[in-house]
């Protein structure tokens, strides 16, 4: 899935390559049965409008920059039927 997005004041294309939505809790019967949650898995890559890959600003991100840029795909991906 392509999605325009903006990474540190920068409009690029994120192309998601992989994703997988996080996996809720289960906390049903015995404690011993009990399973944790597991977090999404995404991979993604950075492009700008002419189709060259950002590697340099893929790099540049910090956490709370890839954290936003998960919230955008999570939502994108909540919307669609995939």
């Amino acid at each position: 899935m392509r999605i325009e997005v903006e990474v540190r004041d920068v409009e690029c294309i994120c192309n998601v390559t992989h994703y997988l939505p996080e996996v809720p809790a289960v906390m049903t019967g015995h404690p011993d049965n009990w399973m944790p949650a597991e977090a999404a898995q995404i991979e993604y890559e950075l492009f700008d409008e002419d189709g060259n890959r950002l590697v340099s600003l893929e790099r540049e991100m910090s956490p709370e920059d890839e954290s936003e840029l998960f919230g955008v795909i999570i939502d994108e991906y909540s919307r669609c039927d995939y």
